[in-house]
């Protein structure tokens, strides 16, 4: 086979690998922002609420849970 048509070929098969790691990557998120929700509606369910600040951690931020302070 000449050298193109394999390169050519190295490249569609690399092309497609990267396409199933994107769907996976895809899933995993959607994953875990449904175990967000979940853990939201866990908090407000008992009154306390979780907040996101930014900058506190290597990844840009950090979650906090609150209580808010009752009178």
């Amino acid at each position: 086979m000449h050298e193109l048509a394999v390169r050519h070929e190295e490249l569609d098969a690399r092309a497609r690998h990267h396409k199933r790691e994107s769907a996976r990557h895809r899933a995993a998120a959607k994953a875990c922002r449904q175990g967000q929700r979940e853990i939201e509606a866990e908090c407000a369910r008992l009154g306390i609420t979780v907040t996101h600040v930014r900058g506190e951690s290597r990844h840009g931020g950090t979650q906090r849970a609150h209580t808010p302070s009752r009178p």
